[in-house]
Order: structure tokens, then C-alpha cells, then sequence
């Protein structure tokens, strides 16, 4: 009779539950950070990984204030996810390397007289790096500039 009544009090317990939280995947490199919760660390996750994409994708067309911009945003999410910080610098380089090709290049025409394409050399500056104060003073410098005259036939 013990054991029956052992047995009827087994089938009338509830089921234990399972008191552990379900194992929640993480994204390699991106670490759940203290008391995140499971939905904001997704979505931080999917605007890390939007942001490196998009950042190399303007990188690969050399709009490097958007690419910078996006990176940036990667590396305070994230720092070093996937090597970001190398991107930036590599990305400041190269901005760097085409600005001062640009510029080089306004001078030359603004050497040869050519003013027009000197400015052109310079807007092309001014978009590279918007924030170059020497682009914008040479393109500012060359709009000053008159056009040279032709000498008028005798």
C-alpha cells in the first residue's frame, strides 16, 4: 500500500520544469554585453553588420566621409569587430593619398592657366575630404582667379 501511494503522488506531481534559460546564440566577435537583453543584442548585431557593410561598400567606391561614418559607427559598437580599425586607417590613407593628388592636380592647371579645371581639381578635393581646409581655400583662391584672355588678333 506504501508503494501504491508513492506511485499515485509521482503521477499527480506536476512535471518538473526546466528552470534554465534557453542557451541564446551569440555572433562571433559581437559579445552580449552585461544585462542585454536577447532582442537588444540582435538588434545591435544587424546594425554592426549593416554599418561594415555599407561602410566598405562606400569604401570600394571612395566615398570615404560616408565610409568613415560608418565604420566609426562599427568601431563604438564594436571595437576591432572584424578588423575595423584597420579599415579606418586604411580608409584615412587612402583619403588622404587622393586629396592631395587632387590638389596637386588644381595646381598644375591653375599653373597652366587652365582656372576652370583647377576648380574642378578642387570640388573633387572638397568631396573627397569635405572637411579640407586647404581644398577649399585653393577652389576658393581659383574662383578669385580671372580667366585668362586671349590675345585678339592684329
Amino acid at each position: 500500500m506504501l508503494f501504491a501511494a508513492a506511485a499515485q503522488a509521482q503521477r499527480t506531481r506536476p512535471p518538473k520544469q526546466n528552470t534554465e534559460q534557453p542557451q541564446e546564440p551569440e555572433t562571433p566577435g559581437i559579445q552580449r554585453r552585461r544585462n542585454e537583453l536577447y532582442a537588444d543584442y540582435t538588434t545591435r548585431v544587424k546594425r554592426i553588420q549593416v554599418n561594415l557593410s555599407e561602410g566598405k561598400n562606400y569604401l570600394d567606391k571612395q566615398e570615404f566621409p560616408l565610409a568613415l561614418a560608418r565604420l566609426r559607427l562599427v568601431e563604438r559598437d564594436q571595437p576591432k569587430y572584424q578588423g575595423v580599425n584597420q579599415l579606418i586607417a586604411d580608409a584615412l590613407a587612402r583619403q588622404q593619398k587622393l586629396l592631395e593628388d587632387a590638389i596637386s592636380s588644381g595646381q598644375q592647371n591653375e599653373v597652366a592657366g587652365k582656372i576652370k579645371e583647377a576648380r574642378q581639381w578642387y570640388v573633387r578635393a572638397l568631396e573627397i575630404d569635405p572637411g579640407s581646409s586647404n581644398a577649399r581655400e585653393k577652389k576658393h583662391g581659383a574662383s578669385q582667379s580671372p580667366e585668362p584672355r586671349r590675345q585678339q588678333a592684329l
